[in-house]
């Protein structure tokens, strides 16, 4: 248990380089981030994701894990 009595677990995921063209930012400070992306610079760099369920559901956290770390791998196995 964390000290905010939640329980979380954190997914390494593999790089990710795409850039979608067809994307509209949703709002002036999405557009402002999107533009600020250069994907030269952030080339290979790790990418990771944080879980996080209510206090005593660590069984489902954990499952939902198992879940989310399929579909990450069907996605990679696909592209």
């Amino acid at each position: 248990m964390s000290g905010i009595e939640v329980a979380g677990i954190v997914l390494a995921v593999f790089p990710l380089d795409a850039v979608d063209p067809t994307y509209q930012p949703l709002n002036d400070l999405d557009k402002k981030n999107w533009d600020a992306y250069d994907p030269e610079v952030y080339h290979g760099a790790p990418v990771g994701v944080q879980l996080v369920a209510r206090k005593f559901e660590e069984e489902k956290i954990l499952a939902i894990a198992e879940i989310v770390t399929a579909a990450l791998e069907t996605m990679r196995s696909s592209s």
